[in-house]
């Protein structure tokens, strides 16, 4: 394990390709054990929702679980909430960043459920998908950027970008499950602007935990609202317009990572 920190410390842009690449491996694994698991509840939908948030809880407890042997979970956000004020900075491009997924992928704002048990499973899948990519994009790979550049404002740049672009990269494994090219590469071009969003909020607030909520609550707002729909089909120019939609939440990130204070380097890093 100290061999692989020192690997961290040093190359942290390797590190952060292999972690995603190993994510991408258990994430595969985890859908694997998912199917025998949906057995267990009485209904396909609720099945598949509530296994797959079995599997991917326990991969997220492995990743705070390399956290702490690395010594990085209270640096990394986890032992703390922000303050009010965070919470106030993070409040409206949440409400919006949850609309536009909403009227992008559906055509509407409305919000509707499918019922209380299978949103109730819906939500907590997400909510799972929320802690366990937070953790392991922001929580182990930008912040093992942040230890060997995060000295300077161009470093911490540099590790927002870096781990958010490979954030988006990792989507592009929806291919494997019969989605199409080009909405794949819009849902990963998505992705990596988020990344960019949720990689300043961690480091503003000093928090995991606003990441964590903020993209649950965008994953689960178009989840619940279609998974009752066997007519469903996403398009392209979905992807498109939520992209477009989603720039001001970009730019409102940037001007936020402006005042994010410069983070100290571990000594091993020169």
């Amino acid at each position: 394990m100290s061999r692989f920190k020192q690997f961290a410390t040093k190359y942290p842009l390797a590190f952060g390709i292999v972690i995603a690449l190993t994510f991408m491996v258990l994430t595969v694994a985890a859908y694997a054990l998912a199917f025998p698991l949906s057995a267990l509840f009485p209904s396909d939908a609720h099945g598949q929702q509530m296994s797959e948030a079995i599997t991917r809880m326990a991969l997220a407890l492995l990743c705070i679980l390399v956290l702490w042997r690395f010594g990085w979970l209270r640096a990394a956000g986890f032992a703390r909430l922000p303050g009010w004020k965070v919470w106030l900075l993070f409040l409206l491009p949440v409400v919006y960043d949850v609309g536009t997924v909403i009227y992008a992928y559906t055509g509407d704002f409305r919000i509707t459920f499918p019922g209380p048990a299978l949103a109730a499973s819906v939500l907590f899948n997400q909510l799972t998908v929320g802690l366990v990519e937070e953790t392991v994009f922001r929580g182990i790979v930008m912040y093992a950027m942040l230890r060997r550049w995060g000295n300077t404002k161009r470093g911490i740049i540099k590790s927002v970008l870096l781990s958010a672009l490979i954030f988006g990269a990792l989507h592009v494994l929806n291919l494997a499950t019969g989605k199409p090219v080009l909405p794949t590469i819009l849902q990963s071009l998505g992705a990596a602007l988020g990344g960019i969003v949720y990689s300043v909020f961690v480091l503003y607030g000093k928090s995991i935990w606003p990441a964590v909520l903020w993209h649950a609550l965008v994953n689960a707002a178009v989840n619940v609202k279609v998974i009752g729909d066997p007519t469903y089909v996403e398009t392209p120019s979905m992807g498109v317009l939520y992209v477009l939609l989603g720039l001001p939440v970009v730019i409102y990130g940037l001007i936020l990572l402006r005042k994010v204070p410069l983070q100290p380097v571990v000594p091993e890093a020169d």
